[in-house]
């Protein structure tokens, strides 16, 4: 998920007031990802991949 996607969900969620299931309807999501990321405070860190040698 990009930042910028989370950044939508915030701000739904925050500015606009949509609910959790409006927001899912909206971006044609399971509702279970609108609720993760639009109440979550923090961003998701990336994850490094690590290559073998």
């Amino acid at each position: 998920m990009l930042a910028s996607e989370i950044n939508c969900f915030k701000t739904l969620r925050n500015e606009k007031g949509l609910s959790i299931s409006q927001i899912a309807d909206t971006l044609a999501i399971n509702w279970r990802t609108a609720k993760k990321y639009g109440d979550e405070d923090q961003l998701p860190q990336e994850k490094k991949i690590l290559k073998r040698e």
